[in-house]
């Protein structure tokens, strides 16, 4: 992962370095944070190479490299999921809350109860007959 603290949009030039990078080390993901966001090309050019490119505050981002918080995909491992969804809900009076996220390559999703600590992978890749 890399972090751009900056004035202005990253763009193309900066998508491909962080590319490189990873790729030098072998990483099998690559995700920019930024704070002020990214030209339309430069999202295209991440697209089209399978980064992720995210707006995050500081203590978002610091979240974010917190243990459990990125998952190797235990369905096809060839991605990573970033588990940056949650939800709560409500029945007879307890309150459930978990975290997920969702693999880009196979579809797979990971549910994690925060306050039981069952996680539950669920297979969202539906082909149509």
């Amino acid at each position: 992962m890399d972090a751009k603290l900056r004035k202005s949009a990253i763009d193309v030039k900066d998508v491909e370095e962080v590319f490189e990078l990873a790729d030098s080390v072998k990483a099998n993901k690559a995700i920019i944070v930024t704070n002020h966001g990214w030209t339309e090309p430069a999202q295209k050019k991440a697209e089209f190479i399978g980064m992720d490119l995210r707006i995050l505050t500081i203590e978002d981002a610091l979240e974010l490299i917190v243990e459990d918080y990125w998952k190797l995909c235990p369905s096809c491992e060839n991605d990573c999921i970033v588990m940056d969804s949650n939800s709560s809900f409500i029945i007879d009076g307890l309150v459930f809350w978990s975290i997920g996220g969702r693999c880009r390559t196979c579809k797979t999703a990971i549910a994690w109860c925060q306050e039981c600590g069952q996680r539950e992978l669920i297979n969202l890749n539906f082909e149509s007959a």
